[in-house]
């Protein structure tokens, strides 16, 4: 049996599954499943819709499941969140329901959400993504496993950010970020490749030296046909370019341009 405070209100259709902590004054709503080992946070709401996995750490006011911000939604729609396991959210970060009731809110495992993120409806965040403090998505972004995204990073809607990819803080997102690469500036620009995200997953070698032989490539304004190299990380590479984007891709530093943090 899980450990449920006196003063929490747990609606008798929400499904707990073991080993569930609720805590002071948090409320979970019916229509949502907690899996087993997770830990909701005092003062915590879990709206309609949530279904979260094995090991979730909920903190304080944190609220998963609300409304989503878009003037046109139907708040009647039973849309939906799906989170997998051991994610933290710390306190007072958010994540909106999708705005249909066909595709969910969808966030991945092992996820990092730092004081007051944000994460809108319609999103996914795939696997081992960090968000910093108040970092915020708009709706309809996609976000690659491992990325990670600094302080106050603001994310334009209909974005997409490649996987393993590092944003600076305080950098406006408005274009599509490169996998693998490093971001930031105002506007913002590629400045290179995610070194220590790399090696930190293990992408050394040949396998980093195919991944720098397209950044010069791709910062030369070749084109993705250009790409050499048989590397699984140029694979994803060229299949993420070739995929549809709505807001176009960010930019490169080039020669001569002023550097600024990162």
């Amino acid at each position: 049996m899980g450990d449920i405070d006196p003063t929490a209100i747990v609606h008798p259709d929400a499904e707990l599954g073991t080993g569930v902590q609720v805590g002071p004054y948090a409320v979970i709503h019916e229509r949502t499943r907690i899996g087993d080992r997770c830990r909701i946070g005092a003062f915590s709401t879990v709206h309609p819709g949530v279904s979260m996995g094995e090991g979730n750490q909920v903190f304080e006011h944190v609220v998963l499941g609300g409304v989503p911000q878009d003037l046109v939604f139907d708040s009647d729609c039973p849309s939906s969140v799906e989170i997998g396991s051991n994610n933290q959210f710390r306190e007072f970060s958010t994540v909106h329901r999708s705005t249909r009731e066909d595709e969910p809110t969808r966030i991945g495992s092992d996820c990092f959400f730092m004081l007051s993120a944000h994460v809108a409806h319609d999103c996914v965040v795939e696997d081992r993504v960090i968000m910093a403090n108040y970092t915020a998505l708009a709706g309809h972004v996609q976000i690659g496993a491992r990325a990670f995204l600094s302080g106050h990073v603001l994310i334009h809607q209909f974005t997409r950010i490649g996987r393993l990819s590092m944003i600076a803080g305080l950098t406006a997102v408005v274009k599509d970020v490169l996998p693998f690469h490093l971001l930031g500036r105002d506007p913002a620009v590629h400045y290179g490749l995610n070194r220590v995200g790399l090696k930190r997953a293990g992408i050394e070698g040949e396998r980093y030296r195919e991944l720098e032989a397209a950044w010069r490539v791709l910062r030369s304004g070749g084109k993705m046909e250009e790409l050499q190299g048989t590397g699984e990380e140029v694979a994803h590479l060229k299949a993420w370019l070739s995929e549809p984007s709505k807001r176009g891709h960010c930019t490169f530093l080039r020669p001569g341009m002023r550097r600024g943090p990162v």
